[in-house]
């Protein structure tokens, strides 16, 4: 993945329910984002493959992103990240979300 940005990625509130699937590569983005974002709308992705939310918000903190789940999704404030291992806990959406941090 890509993605091209003249001012930077922007931090933003997103409501991914019709999309959640795109719930990680989000999560990844909002990680090096130039300030907070959150999303929303995708409280059934805890009954996927793993708990995404719990994942996502367990291994961008592993790396240094300030990741905290809501009721209904994520709050992603990005901080300074830094090496690590971001385990994909047997779901490859969680996989999509490594691969664009490791970029």
């Amino acid at each position: 993945m890509t993605v091209s940005a003249p001012d930077g990625v922007q931090g933003a509130d997103v409501d991914l329910h019709a999309v959640s699937e795109l719930t990680p590569l989000a999560a990844a983005l909002a990680a090096v984002a130039s300030g907070p974002s959150t999303i929303r709308g995708v409280a059934h992705i805890r009954r996927h493959e793993t708990d995404r939310l719990a994942a996502l918000a367990a291994e961008l903190t592993g790396v240094g992103v300030e990741a905290t789940q809501t009721a209904d999704g994520l709050s992603i404030t990005p901080t300074p990240r830094h090496g690590g291992i971001f385990h994909t806990h047997a779901d490859h959406r969680l996989a999509h979300a490594a691969a664009f941090s490791a970029s």
